[in-house]
Formats: C-alpha cells, structure tokens, sequence
C-alpha cells in the first residue's frame, strides 16, 4: 500500500497548479489543497484533537466538507460524516451511540445552533478556519504521514445511526483504485460527483479520482435534478439511481447529458424505459452500474448495454475483490447454484453498539452478511432479495424489487419503494411510496397495476412525495419504513 502522502503530493512538481477540487463556490488546485489540508490537520491538533478520537461531520456536499475530511484523516482520527440539517433528536442519538469527541460542521449543519449534547469547546465550525495560509508556516513535514491510521465510520441515515460500518483508509482507497481502474476511463474526462461522502459510493469515486490525479467537480447530490457546471467540459459522471432518475425527468435534460462521457451509478432498478431516456440522452455512452455491500465499499461491476441488466445481476467483481457462492456446508455452490455470497480482500468490518464500546467487529461469515445469490458460468453474478426485504402477502412471497421494476417501467413515477408491513388477515400488505411524474395520482397508478399486475401484487396503501428519504442501504431503507408505518392496519 502506498503512502498517504502519495494521494495528495505525488508528482506535486509538475502536477501542483493541476485542480484537484471544485464546486459553485470555488475550486483548489492539488498544492493548494494539500497546502489546506495541512493547515487544518495542524488547527485541529492544536484544539486538542488526537489520533484515534472520533469526529463528527456534518457538513454539505462542496470542497469545504471534502477538506474537513481529509483533515481529520491526516490527524489519523476516524472521521464521521453525516449530512447537514439532521433533527436534533436523530443528532443526540448519535453522540449518544457513538460518542464522537468533536464535531465538524458549519452555521448549515446545525439548523442554527441546535443542542446537540456536546461542550461548546467541542464544536468547531469551519467558517472560523481559514482559507489561506501564511507562506512559510505550513512546515516541510506534513501531518499526512499519520493517516494511514486514519478511519471513516459509515452509518445509516435511516436509522438514526445505529448501525455503521468502519473503514480503514487503506482498505477505502484499496476499494476506490479498483473502482477507477476497472472502469476505465478515457484520460481526458474529468470526475463530476453527484454523491455525498456520506455515502459508500461518493466516498471511495472521490478519493479514487483525486487518488487517480483527476479533477473533481462537486454537484448538489441533493438538487432538484443533476447539474453538469459550466466550465466542467467532459465529464465522467458518478451518481446515484435516485438522482439519475430525476436528471433524466426533467425536460431540458439534453444539454447536461451532452456533456457527459461516461455515466456511473450505485446499484438499484434499471427499468427499460429509464434506460432508453439515458441512451437518448447521453449518445450511447459507456453506462455502468456499481454494487456495494456492507463489507465492501465497492464489490463489483456491471457494464450496461442496449438492454436492461437481467433482474438480480451485479455483474463481475471489482479485480482484487472477490465473491464467493457458499453452501451452508462450507462448500462452494455450482453455476446457476444459489447460496451465501461471500466477499473477500482488503475490507472493513461491520460494526455496531454494544456494551461500554459502541463499535464490535462482527465475524467474517456468509451468515453474518446474509446476502443470497449464485453465479452463472459466464461469471456473472447475481443476487436475491434479502429474506428480511420480501413481502409475504395473501399466501404468496413477493420480492419488492419486482414490483418496483414493473413500476418504474411504467414511466408513471421517478422513484418507487416497496415493502411489507403486519396486516390482520393478508400476513403482510404491500405498500409504495414513490415520487410521481406531474399530474400523477395515487388512482391512476393503482388503475395501471390492477390492469398490468397481477392481484397480489397490487399496493394496498400508494402514496406519492415530492422526495423520498435519502437510503443509503437499501435493506437499511426498508427496514426504517417498516417500523415507520408498522401500525397502519392495527397490527404489530
């Protein structure tokens, strides 16, 4: 494994005044931000942040929030993001199961001033950083030398922050150099990073850009739609499904997917009709699809064609990443074979509460990840529902994944999520939320799956947001929308 200092200082001779980092507010050229970087690392030691100590982040997506980051890992201290504007009971709740030693954040981050539970001391904001740095004062030897022992905690969104995962920096720029290297971009494309680094994937496509020496452009991941800024020029695109399917809703769409050379989304539905809207967007571009698990940070790669992926396939793995397909014996499963996949090479390990220290390692085994798949004999992968996902209604077992396929293929809605919640007689009932395209009603979406589905896949309750909850583990997702509306029928 190289060096930390690589990722910001290698070829700095030549590549120094290269951008490394920009946004709506501004951009950073490579020793720029290696210059910053430094200086923040050197403030935060100063006001008694050490190696080891857990730091809370909560800023918006731009290179201000990216710096903090780094900062905090040059320290060689573990690093937590969360996104900006979280309510202060999910905030205490997380201080409280994680017991972060400070928080990074800005005016934004804490809904102005909000009680969080830690001392003031404790509470920086980063509008009282500075953005330049006195000539001269930075020093030869850089505090990067120690974030090899810097770490990020992932956590749920959803739920509050009770379940994490921790990741050593090593094995995060491990999973974001496969990441870069098999998708093989042309060297011209710059990064456009439409995803937080409060996600799995934002985070390791950003580090794996700037580890990669390209630039990185900030987009709002949060935005209406998807905004390719001006001056970006050929871009490499990394966003999610979420945000993909809003770009690809609105109407002046043409002009951003001019822009892009290549596009790459996290796993999730690719319904027909939304891979048509992106093939007559983007010119026939490379599109590909990244799956991830809980163990690692990206596992592996699907490259899209002129037809939709078949239902289930996460393509080959990442190289160096491997996925077996065990039996419960132990015994690796034949082509076409369902069994536990099971992922290996340089990863963390999930975490979670527990007793006087909030983070446990939890065994490596098949059991523990719980993910169900089998590989075909070209080597394709593919994976099933998770068991806790499916929904057991009327007698029947219904993956949600299907039914949010059928609707997605619709064109009728943006985004579709579906699960199961108790009912006194069917077992479970099968309930969608989506975001609708306009003049959409919750009747004409239930007309269109009495007429298209069959009756036990009809949604008993449909409702329609103008967004859906930001899921960054769909399983996570599901979960926190069960227990949300586990009482509609009067069943618990």
């Amino acid at each position: 494994m190289a060096e930390w200092p690589a990722l910001l200082s290698r070829d700095l001779a030549t590549t120094g005044g290269a951008l490394a980092l920009a946004d709506a507010s501004g951009d950073l050229s490579r020793a720029d931000l290696e210059a910053r970087v430094k200086l923040w690392a050197a403030i935060l030691a100063r006001r008694s942040l050490l190696p080891g100590d857990r730091v809370l982040l909560l800023l918006p997506q731009g290179v201000d929030g990216w710096v903090a980051m780094l900062a905090v890992l040059a320290l060689g201290a573990t690093a937590m993001p969360f996104p900006p504007g979280l309510p202060g009971a999910d905030l205490r709740q997380i201080i409280r199961l994680w017991r972060p030693s400070a928080c990074l954040t800005c005016e934004l981050g804490l809904g102005g001033g909000m009680e969080i539970g830690l001392p003031p001391e404790r509470i920086h904001f980063i509008e009282t950083l500075p953005r330049k740095w006195p000539r001269g004062q930075i020093g030869r030897e850089s505090p990067l030398r120690f974030a090899m022992r810097g770490q990020v905690l992932l956590a749920s969104e959803t739920l509050a922050g009770e379940v994490g995962t921790l990741h050593g920096i090593g094995s995060i720029l491990a999973n974001a150099r496969r990441l870069v290297t098999s998708l093989d971009l042309a060297p011209a494309l710059s990064g456009l990073l439409a995803m937080p680094m409060t996600h799995w994937a934002g985070l390791v496509a950003g580090l794996g850009l700037l580890d990669a020496g390209r630039p990185v452009w900030l987009a709002d991941p949060d935005g209406a739609a998807l905004v390719v800024p001006e001056g970006c020029g050929p871009v490499a695109c990394f966003t999610s499904v979420q945000a993909w399917r809003r770009w690809l809703a609105r109407s002046d769409g043409a002009g951003e997917g001019a822009a892009i050379r290549h596009l790459v989304a996290t796993s999730g539905s690719l319904g027909r009709a939304m891979l048509c809207q992106t093939r007559s967007r983007i010119d026939d571009a490379p599109v590909d699809c990244v799956y991830g698990t809980a163990l690692h940070l990206a596992a592996a790669r699907l490259r899209i064609g002129s037809d939709p992926p078949p239902p289930g396939c996460i393509g080959h793995p990442l190289p160096g990443t491997e996925i077996r397909v065990m039996r419960r014996a132990s015994r690796e499963s034949r082509p076409g074979q369902a069994g536990y996949l099971v992922h290996s090479g340089d990863s963390g390990m999930p975490c979670r509460p527990c007793g006087s220290d909030p983070v446990r390692t939890a065994p490596d085994s098949p059991f523990d990840q719980g993910e169900i798949g089998w590989r075909e004999a070209d080597g394709q992968l593919f994976r099933l529902p998770s068991p806790k996902d499916l929904i057991r209604t009327a007698g029947r077992i219904l993956a949600p994944e299907e039914l949010e396929q059928q609707i997605l293929d619709s064109g009728l809605v943006d985004e579709a999520f579906a699960f199961g919640v108790p009912h006194p007689v069917l077992e479970e009932a099968v309930v969608l939320v989506a975001v609708a395209r306009p003049r959409v009603t919750p009747h004409l979406l239930r007309e269109f799956c009495r007429e298209t589905l069959p009756g036990y896949m009809v949604p008993h309750r449909i409702e329609l947001h103008a967004r859906l909850p930001a899921l960054s583990m769909a399983h996570s997702g599901r979960h926190y929308l069960r227990l949300r509306y586990a009482g509609l029928y009067g069943a618990l």
